[in-house]
């Protein structure tokens, strides 16, 4: 046997060997993957399954049907724990368990027969729930592990043995034969539905039989005939006959010592007789890991395929070190891009280079890592890359990718999981969509690579005849690269400009661009600034007529009279208004007004008042009413009770008896009890009591209700009786009704009439008189013309009548005076309008004795004015003459002329319009802006980018279509119609949809074979490959540290490879792992060739540490990170990369999350290897983060570093999220709950890392060691270690470690250690810059350090002196890199260090600054451009700063500085974690001093101030919504007696009437009791029941109820009391008191101390912190006497209202009042507003005055200003409750 076949053999016996392993599905390790139909039959019988698989082999079953189960979640029973047990028996939700810190309690509930009863019922819902939730489980796992499938598994075969030796033991084999993939999916609801795949094949699996008793030609018969009629009829074989009688009686054939066991369900038994086999159909659901199906088959073909041929795949023989292999892993290929894309273009594309632009040629941006990778790719036929988390490993495979299908490359991209290709797929440029054959369905878009979707592109491209137009398209990036050397260009020229010699004028000749801003400062811009025009060298050379001009124009500045221009307005129009205006009339008109006002007796304030009343409605709406209808005229009591009143239909039954109307109602309530006992006494089924019934006691009490007549008849009757209780409540409710109205004071006649009919009119005309009081108080509060009038006349507002009358005495003369002030404000409004222009015309002082003209009163001053208004006007036409002095100097200098009267004749000189000459030269010649530049820079290197990617992709689909021959085309177009046809048929309900879909399944395979991209996981690769070696011109393998020694096959299919993994990230011994004797064996017989070197033939050993034994110096080491924050992979850096790892990414949104933050889960211990309490924590977390809008938009994951079972519970988790948001907000946030392996090659924004240790609560009790196993760091990079590597480097943005475990609850060597350390640790401070001293002359030789130029130190100080004391100079970002020099045509080191780094708020900017003429040449700046767009494009934010544009305006240049950093470097609107969860996590150590919002002191106030504005200032109103409606759902009716009513209405008659609103879903109620008690119940138990029917134990009748409330969410509940007549207090959590589903609970005992006068009080949660030492975590705390000054923070904060002594009397408060208005001083007052709340303001302008209240009562009030508001206010002065004088 050749070295090539005795490996593959090798693989074939390591297969075996692993089939071996899982033989006994009942082993504990396996069994939990399998579902049997024992299970199934339980969830049919509670009615949350429909199946057909209780029918499949034993019954009659529907032939071809996909749809085999639908489950739907089990929902938790309601569990009742006994009065006896209730606060010592508790029922743990997370556990499913009942629990009591007293065992013996516990025991005697668990046997008693309630206690029986509910765990039975517990224990039968965990059974079904385990079942929904391994399927639940399965589904997520398979959506984030391709490798997991789910099977139904048929044909279990049993065989035992005995086992070799002296051992008694036997050996057990229990496996089934043939497995049916499923396909599961999750609907909208939750429901679980499973049906046969119509992807995947059914097949046999009996590589457990190998070393068995067996016939070997029987068993490959039978498997031969299974795989004939799968490869027919698909899934459907196992509805046919044929099938079970394959199981029935072929399987028998296999061995004469066997029986078939006609069964479906699980067997009994794990063991049957010794030597003997046992045969049944026992069908079950198997979630299981996916193996390469046809390996077998595969490895025994190669073998075949290699017998003759020796050292045929090379690269397979390298990879397993073949001795006899003549290659080495040295093979140069040639460069696509240069050798021929290049030669072929250059002539006509001059700006293109071959090294820097051909050398590699990728569609998306790369670093110089990268590019090595694929220089080292055309060296070698084995890369290597060294990957570390978050490096751009997907990036940079997609580039190769791209790149060498362009070449015609046929490409395998695999990787041990479909996670690791999703981000690659992702990444892949859309147009090469259609090349790539892959399975993977993306998260982001599930159709984007589906060979359907794809199928009319590739006909396209294989049939339209494309043109090719590659030359176009060099030509074009031949264009961008011009036009981005071009702007490369002018920041070179521009630079250029800092250096060389200007010549401006014969003050600044041959001088350096900084040397002409040092002449420019040496005179002062005083001399030259007045001068505002751009001046020209034509007006320097024309100075002498220039001065000549100015001089004239100062000399003749007199003429530039005053009156000219002062006249802003058409002064000749205003004359001719004033000389038409009659002012004798305008005098006669305002006498008679006066006249008018005298007769009315009323002032102007009066007369406005007045004539805006609407007189006729005075009159006809006071008509309506008399002063008698007025009985109450307090609006508050009318309204109150009219709305006690209701009015009864005319159309009721009337009802008339013998009894007199006083009768009933003095004895109404007797009636109703004898009515009631009446109706007790008679049978059931009859009408009246029987003849023995009347001879009882009983009936003798009651007998007296037959005499009564009601309606004719006697009430001896159940049906008279009844009606007998409706009319007396009729009755009795008018009674009521008439006694209040009466007793208001309504003259009201009752006789003693008892029939209904006249009862109910004389309770409407009652009512009817009450509404018309009503209306008329109503009116009387709300007609602001009645109101206004019966002020203005001062009348009585009650006074209807006399406001009438009044209103009709006085009409003539108001409409007489309304016509005189209609005439007089229309001249009024003449001579204001002109008075208006007056005053604001320039000229207003000359005319100010005349104005306002409206209250000129004398005809000779009005006549003064016009004469004066005349001269003015002769006066300006004068002065008009003087304007044509300065037609000449505005020509020269239009903008100066404003200033040349004020510059003195010195300054007016030829060199200071030099010195300005130079200024406008600076501001003409100002330095492009090199941010701006850098953005278009920016958008060409995209534009390039896609360029190339739409070159690349058209070169594929050449190559592709140049696969084909003409023949071949067809023959393939043909292929596509038929995969189209079969695909349609089989998505339809028809007959031969399975056999249709089989087809698509072949077609799909043959047109995969043609494309040039696959992208699958390895085992798919094994299913799809063939026996032919190297069928791809490179396979590139991601996560390759994954993948174990089984994948060097690979090899075989390839010619070149790139192995992209990291040893320090999970390994294959996480996956699979078999390592005995047999292995050593197989290793022995078959890997001889490799010597002592097949030791490292190992399970834990990956095929990217087995490729680095070949590869030489191809292994390239990945540095710089671009995944996570800095601050989170500090710890993968530190801890397992030597620190080499680049953190590059830099995130300076405005909404940056805290990157690293620990949360410490209390009382949390390890139970069944679950630390249940963490697991609670983290859901809790999850939902509110869910809910945060912080966290909208951000990708979340949970991982686990705990054991298999805690795992799997976290992942219930998602379940239980998936109810409350629904299955496509997950899918949204792409929520994954995994241990870390499954992670690898992921990524989210946030990640929430379960810890998963704590103290083992078994070993607290039995007085063991209960810490956690240690996990050691001895050198060796074991799976747990890479395992945290892989799981604290997933987050992008931040992540946040659950823990329950203190650092002293861990073993001093476990390096968990360092993970609670780097979560509480504070980040290293940046120390505030130091500046050296600055006192040499500066040269080039002198620069301070770490300075890199005095340009740098001189920005330094600036921005230290505006507060930027974080500063690093010179920083270093990561390794230099070459860049060609297009100036000097060579390649040139450039640093990546910054000059300067300012850190502000936790975030980073980079200062770069340029053309110091101290520093360095100016094309060193050209390479900056290349650098900014690489930082740019890890998030960094670089600001560019020029020398020359800082020396003109320092300032300017600083402030502009200033203003970048301040934008990019906002203070985070962070919600600390504290805040995002509503109860504060504790967490180990303090950490970072955090702020969060709460709603300040002003809001509070400003709520105060609102509601007194509304009580007090403002009218009564109908109060409108301001708020979105909450809707009521229904009103909590709670009676006395504990009855209760769900009702939609409130009640009137219930002790409590409680709205339960749409936001208290998810609440509870409270129910505090006087003896201490509180009951809290989930509003979700009252939703529950019934509507309108009456429930009994709605509380506790031993205890007295006190306190009942709603809360939304848990809150902080405080109770106030009095201890040995001391007031105390103190709080505790509601979150610490068990939910309870009953009402008649007494609920947990919260107070054990001696107490009376208890009070309840519910307090938010965002009082927590200021109240926390009052919030105790026991019951039995005492809390704190209100006295207690130590505590006055917090009762500032409670501010206790139980009977607390106030400081000041009612007195006191009003002398001090009275004090401060006398002494005119502000106070600074506690104030008490309607609702009861209580807050500071301070007040100034204090004065006392009266109003008028609603009732007609005057009160005395406060008038004063609050600073708060800036406004006056009113506020009652005995709600002042302290006060204090302010200075």
């Amino acid at each position: 046997m050749n070295i090539l076949n005795s490996y593959i053999t090798f693989l074939q016996e390591y297969k075996k060997l692993l089939e071996r392993g899982v033989k006994n599905i009942f082993a504990k390790t396996v069994a939990p993957s399998f579902i049997w139909l024992d299970e199934i039959e339980m969830l049919i019988d509670d009615n949350l399954c429909e199946t057909t698989l209780t029918n499949f082999f034993i019954g009659d079953y529907e032939n071809g049907k996909a749809n085999i189960l639908s489950l739907d979640k089990p929902l938790k029973p309601q569990v009742n724990i006994p009065n006896e047990y209730i606060g010592v028996v508790e029922f743990n939700d997370a556990k499913n368990k009942f629990e009591s810190e007293d065992e013996n309690e516990l025991i005697s509930f668990k046997n008693s027969e309630v206690g029986i009863q509910e765990i039975n019922k517990i224990q039968r819902f965990k059974g079904n729930k385990a079942v929904y939730s391994k399927l639940y489980r399965a589904y997520n796992d398979i959506k984030n592990d391709s490798n997991i499938e789910i099977v139904l598994s048929v044909g279990l075969i049993q065989y035992s043995k005995q086992s070799g030796g002296n051992t008694n033991t036997i050996s057990k084999t229990n496996q089934h034969l043939f497995h049916f993939p499923l396909k599961i999916e999750l609907t909208i609801s939750n429901k679980i539905n499973l049906s046969f795949s119509e992807t995947d094949k059914p097949y046999a699996d009996f590589f457990f039989l190998n070393n068995l008793p067996i016939e070997k030609t029987a068993l490959n018969n039978i498997v031969d005939r299974f795989e004939e009629e799968i490869e027919t009829n698909g899934f459907q074989y196992i509805y046919d006959n044929r099938f079970k009688d394959l199981l029935k009686k072929n399987l028998q054939q296999i061995s004469e010592n066997s029986t078939f066991v006609n069964v479906i369900t699980k067997p009994l038994s794990d063991v049957v007789n010794v030597d003997s086999f046992k045969f049944s159909f026992s069908p079950s659901i198997n979630i299981k890991k996916q193996k390469p199906r046809f390996f077998d088959k595969l490895t025994k073909g190669i073998i075949e395929e290699n017998e003759n041929e020796e050292n045929k795949a090379e690269l397979f023989n390298l990879l397993i070190r073949n001795p006899e292999n003549e290659h080495t892993n040295s093979h140069v290929k040639p460069n696509y891009f240069i050798d021929e894309l290049y030669e072929e273009h250059k002539e006509n594309n001059s700006y293109l280079n071959a090294e820097q632009d051909f050398s590699v040629f990728f569609p998306l941006p790369f670093n110089k890592e990268q590019k090595q990778i694929y220089d080292n790719y055309l060296k070698n036929r084995i890369t290597v890359v060294t990957g570390p988390p978050g490096t751009g490993k997907s990036h940079t495979i997609v580039n190769i990718l791209c790149s060498l299908l362009a070449q015609g490359k046929r490409v395998l991209v695999t990787a041990q999981t479909d996670k690791a290709l999703e981000s690659l797929l992702d990444k892949i440029p859309q147009n090469f969509d259609d090349l790539v054959f892959t399975k993977i369905q993306l998260e982001t878009d599930k159709t984007r690579f589906s060979l359907e979707k794809s199928i009319n592109n590739i006909r396209s491209i294989l049939i339209d005849d494309f043109h090719l137009n590659i030359e176009k398209k060099i030509s074009n990036l031949n264009k961008l690269k011009g036009e981005y050397l071009q702007f490369k260009s002018e920041i070179h020229k521009v630079l250029e400009k800092e250096y060389n010699e200007v010549s401006l004028n014969d003050s600044f000749k041959d001088l350096r661009s900084y040397q002409l801003w040092d002449k420019f400062q040496t005179k002062d811009d005083e001399n030259w600034n007045w001068i505002r025009d751009e001046v020209t060298l034509e007006i320097i050379n024309d100075f002498v007529k220039l001065k000549k001009g100015i001089d004239t124009y100062k000399q003749l500045h007199s003429f530039d009279n005053l009156i000219l221009k002062s006249i802003d307005f058409d002064i000749k129009s205003v004359f001719e208004k004033i000389n038409d205006f009659n002012f004798t009339g305008f005098l006669n008109q305002k006498s008679e007004i006066e006249k008018l006002k005298s007769h009315l007796d009323i002032d102007d304030i009066s007369k406005s008042k007045l004539l805006k009343i609407d007189l006729n409605s005075v009159t006809e709406t006071t008509e309506k009413y008399s002063n008698a209808d007025i009985v109450i005229h307090s609006y508050q009591q009318i309204n109150q009770l009219k709305n006690k009143l209701i009015r009864k239909n005319q159309n009721v039954a009337d009802f008339n008896s013998n009894l007199k109307y006083s009768e009933i109602v003095d004895n109404f309530s007797k009636y109703l009890r004898d009515i009631e006992s009446f109706l007790a006494q008679i049978e059931n089924g009859k009408e009246k009591i029987g003849f023995l019934g009347k001879f009882k006691a009983k009936y003798k009490q009651v007998s007296y209700l037959e005499n009564i007549v009601l309606n004719s008849k006697n009430c001896d009757n159940k049906t008279s009786l009844n009606l007998l209780k409706v009319y007396l409540k009729e009755i009795q409710e008018i009674s009521t009704n008439l006694n209040n109205i009466t007793k208001a004071g309504f003259d009201i006649t009752i006789n003693e009439n008892s029939d209904l009919y006249s009862k109910h009119q004389l309770l409407n005309t009652a009512i009817q008189q009450v509404e018309r009081n009503f209306a008329l108080i109503d009116l009387l509060q709300k007609d602001k013309d009645i109101i206004n009038f019966s002020k203005i006349f001062n009348i009585e507002i009650s006074n209807v009548e006399k406001i009438y009358t009044t209103s009709v005495s006085y009409k003539e003369d108001l409409e007489k005076l309304k016509e005189l002030e209609l005439i007089s404000k229309k001249e009024i409004s003449t001579l204001k309008s002109i008075s208006k222009t007056f005053s604001n015309s320039k000229l207003f002082n000359n005319f100010s004795e005349y104005i306002p003209l409206e209250n000129i009163s004398e005809t000779v001053k009005f006549k003064a004015f016009q004469t004066k208004l005349e001269d003015t006007l002769q006066q300006a036409n004068k002065e008009n003459q003087f304007n044509n002095s300065k037609s000449y100097i505005k020509k020269v200098l239009p903008k100066t002329i404003p200033f040349l009267l004020e510059t003195s004749v010195e300054r007016i000189k030829k060199e200071n319009f030099e010195f300005a000459h130079a200024n406008h030269y600076f501001l003409e010649n100002e330095i492009i802006d090199l941010q701006k530049t850098k953005e278009k820079l920016g958008q060409i290197n995209d534009r390039i980018y896609e360029l190339k990617s739409e070159i690349l992709f058209d070169l594929a689909k050449n190559n592709f279509k140049n696969n084909f021959n003409s023949n071949e085309i067809d023959r393939f177009i043909n292929l596509l119609v038929e995969y189209q046809t079969n695909l349609y048929q089989g998505s339809r309900g028809i007959r031969d949809k399975v056999k249709f879909q089989l087809l698509a399944r072949k077609n799909s395979a043959e047109i995969s074979s043609k494309l040039s991209c696959w992208v699958m996981k390895f085992n798919d690769v094994l299913n799809s490959v063939g026996t032919e070696p190297e069928i791809f011109d490179c396979i590139i393998v991601d996560e390759a540290s994954q993948l174990d020694f089984n994948s060097l096959i690979l090899g075989y299919y390839a010619k070149n490879m790139i192995i992209v993994g990291d040893d320090k990230q999970t390994s294959p011994s996480a996956l699979t792992g078999a390592n005995d004797n047999d292995f050593q064996s197989i290793k022995n017989k078959y890997l001889e060739f490799l010597g002592d070197d097949r030791v490292q033939i190992r399970s834990d050993n990956s095929l990217f540490t087995l490729s680095k034994m070949v590869a030489g110096s191809s292994n390239l080491a990945l540095k710089e990170h671009f995944r996570c924050v800095s601050e989170i992979i500090e710890f993968s850096k530190y801890n397992f990369y030597d620190n080499s790892l680049k953190p590059l990414k830099q995130i300076n949104t405005e909404n940056r999350l805290e990157p690293v933050k620990a949360v410490f889960v209390q009382n949390s211990f390890l139970e069944d290897r679950i630390v249940y309490a963490e697991i609670e924590s983290i859901k809790k977390h999850l939902i509110e983060i869910i809910k945060n809008p912080i966290y909208q938009n951000k990708t979340i994951g949970v991982v686990s570093l705990g054991l298999v079972k805690h795992t799997e519970k976290l992942k219930d988790i998602k379940e239980d999220l998936s109810e409350l948001f629904g299955r496509d907000k997950l899918d949204e946030i792409k929520l994954i709950i995994e241990d870390s392996p499954k992670f690898q090659g992921d990524e989210r924004d946030v990640m929430l890392v379960s810890l998963g240790v704590a103290l083992d609560s078994e070993k607290i009790k039995s007085n063991d060691n209960p810490k956690p196993r240690s996990i050691v760091d001895d050198g060796n990079l074991k799976d747990d270690f890479k395992k945290i590597n892989v799981a604290l480097s997933r987050a992008k943005e931040q992540m946040i470690l659950f823990h329950s475990v203190k650092s002293e609850n861990l073993r001093n060597n476990d390096f968990r250690l360092k993970i609670l350390s780097f979560f509480y640790n504070e980040t290293k401070e940046l120390k505030p810059f130091e500046l050296p001293d600055n006192e040499d002359e500066r040269n080039l030789y002198n620069i301070p350090k770490p300075f890199d130029s005095w340009f740098e130190y001189d920005i330094t100080s600036d921005l230290i002196n505006k507060g930027y004391q974080f500063i690093q100079p010179q920083y270093k970002v990561k390794e230099d890199e070459t860049f060609y020099n297009h100036h000097s045509q060579r390649e040139t080191y450039v640093n990546f260090k910054l000059d300067l780094v300012v850190s502000n708020n936790g975030k980073m900017i980079a200062i770069e600054c340029d053309g110091d003429p101290f520093h360095s040449l100016p094309e060193d700046v050209a390479y900056d451009v290349e650098r900014q767009e690489f930082l740019e494009r890890v998030g960094w934010k670089v600001y560019r700063v020029l020398y020359s544009a800082y020396k003109r305006n320092p300032s300017s240049e600083i402030e502009k500085m200033v203003s970048f950093i301040e934008k990019h470097t906002k203070k985070d609107k962070v919600i600390p974690i504290a805040k995002v969860f509503k109860e504060t996590p504790i967490e180990e150590i303090q950490q970072k001093s955090t702020s969060y919002i709460h709603k300040s002191f002003i809001d509070t106030l400003e709520d105060d101030l609102n509601q007194e504005n509304e009580e007090i200032v403002v009218e009564p109103i109908e109060e409108t919504e301001r708020f979105e409606e909450d809707k009521v759902l229904r009103y909590f009716n709670l009676n006395p007696d504990g009855t209760y009513i769900l009702e939609i209405n409130e009640s009137h008659t219930s002790t409590y009437s409680i709205p339960i609103q749409e936001s208290d879903k998810n609440g509870f109620l409270l129910q505090g009791y006087s003896n201490g008690h509180l009951n809290k119940v989930h509003i979700s138990t009252l939703l529950s029941k019934r509507i309108d029917r009456e429930y009994k134990n709605g509380l506790n009748s031993v205890a007295t109820l006190i306190y009942l409330k709603v809360i939304k969410t848990d809150e902080i509940i405080g109770l106030h009391f009095r201890e040995n007549g001391s007031k105390k207090f103190k709080a505790h959590l509601t979150k610490n008191i068990s939910n309870r589903e009953q009402l008649h609970l007494q609920g947990y005992k919260v107070i054990y101390n001696d107490f009376t006068d208890l009070e309840y009080e519910t307090l938010p949660m965002n009082l927590f912190s200021q109240l926390e030492r009052l919030v105790y975590q026991s019951f039995t705390a005492t809390g704190k006497t209100l006295d207690n000054s130590n505590y006055e923070k917090e009762w500032k904060t409670l501010k206790p209202k139980k009977d607390l002594e106030l400081p000041f009397n009612s007195q006191q408060i009003e002398t001090l009042l009275q004090k401060a208005i006398a002494e005119k001083k502000s106070v600074k007052v506690s104030y008490k507003n309607k609702e009861g709340q209580e807050s500071e303001r301070i007040l100034s302008n204090l004065n006392i005055i009266t109003k008028n209240g609603y009732s007609g009562y005057d009160f005395e009030v406060l008038k004063a200003d609050c600073s708060l508001r800036g406004t006056e206010r009113h506020f009652k002065i005995d709600r002042i409750r302290e006060i204090e004088l302010l200075d």
